[in-house]
Order: C-alpha cells, then sequence, then structure tokens
C-alpha cells in the first residue's frame, strides 16, 4: 500500500494531495464496479477482474483471492472515511474559531473542495459495493463486512 500519512492532515501538503489522489483513483475504480465483477490488488491500486472465460486461471496465477479483494477494498472505504472525518473536524474548528486570516481562508476552502470531491462520489461508490456484494450473494463472509462497509460509507459521509 501507500505510505500512510497521519491525521491531522495538512491539505496543502503535497504529500497529502498526492495521497488523497492515491485514494481517489481507488474509490473511482470501486465505484465502476459491475455485478460479477471481481476486484484485485496490482501495483498498490485495485483492477477490476471483469467475468471471462479465463478470469478463473488469471486469478489463481495472480494468486488473487476473496479475502485479499475484501481486504484491498476495506482498506480505501476505511481511508476515505477517516479523511473525510478528519477534514470534516479540520473544517468545523475553523469555523468555530472564527479565525479569519488569508492562510485560513485559504486553507478552509482547499479542506472544503476535498470534502466536496468526496460528496460527490458517495453514492456511486456505495453503488460500486452494493454491485461487488451481489457478486458473492451467496458467501456471507464477504456480504457481511460489505453490509459494514455500506452502512458505514452511508452513516459516516
Amino acid at each position: 500500500m501507500y505510505d500512510e500519512i497521519d491525521s491531522p492532515f495538512n491539505v496543502q501538503s503535497e504529500n497529502f494531495k498526492n495521497y488523497f489522489n492515491y485514494i481517489l483513483i481507488n474509490l473511482k475504480i470501486i465505484q465502476t464496479l459491475n455485478i460479477y465483477d471481481k476486484v484485485r490488488l496490482k501495483d498498490n491500486n485495485i483492477t477490476i477482474d471483469t467475468s471471462n472465460i479465463f478470469q478463473c486461471v488469471l486469478r489463481w496465477w495472480n494468486y488473487s483471492d476473496r479475502a485479499k479483494e475484501l481486504q484491498s477494498v476495506h482498506f480505501f472505504i476505511n481511508k476515505t472515511i477517516d479523511i473525510y472525518k478528519d477534514l470534516k473536524t479540520q473544517a468545523k474548528a475553523r469555523r468555530i474559531n472564527n479565525v479569519i486570516s488569508s492562510k485560513t481562508g485559504k486553507r478552509l476552502k482547499i479542506i472544503n473542495e476535498y470534502i466536496n470531491i468526496i460528496d460527490n462520489h458517495r453514492d456511486n461508490i456505495i453503488n460500486g459495493l452494493k454491485n461487488f456484494k451481489k457478486t458473492y450473494e451467496t458467501d456471507i463472509k464477504m456480504t457481511r463486512p460489505l453490509d459494514l462497509m455500506i452502512t458505514h460509507m452511508s452513516c459516516n459521509l
């Protein structure tokens, strides 16, 4: 996985921008999941294994399995929630403190831009998770954790 950074996040740093973009790229992949699509981690990014005749052979060859799929999706969902909560906390603190300066105003604007990006993708990410869940609808070891991720996304974003 990508080198993690600690909260509170410095939204003006290049490190946070790169980290956020890394998470966002993977969220965009999750949101495009269709029923029967499977995922795998390749070069620390989620990729979609579209259902086809060779899928099982390719998954065996690449050492892909359901547990690894779930772990990689879980990582990106949890990181998104962590980032979102931290950004909301930072934005609230800045508004409560009523600190008005050009530096603080610029920082608040950047924080709100990141929050809006996540808000704009939330419903599509949840739909992708629901499709992913339908892929494994008979496997409770997959559906329960996916239900929790869907609930956490719905309640925390």
